[in-house]
């Protein structure tokens, strides 16, 4: 949750807040999530480090 948040806030930071996320922040961290998910979870993460 905490790198999707971050990622939520890319690509103005100073404007948004991660630790108190607005509608639009948690959205698009939610979307990343999901993404992540699509793509296989930690298991994708885990697999392009690998290689």
């Amino acid at each position: 949750v905490q790198a999707s948040r971050l990622a939520a806030i890319l690509p103005n930071p100073r404007a948004r807040d991660a630790a108190r996320p607005d509608p639009q922040v948690e959205r698009r961290s939610q979307w990343i999530r999901r993404q992540m998910q699509n793509l296989g979870g930690p298991s994708y993460l885990e697999r392009l480090t690998t290689d």
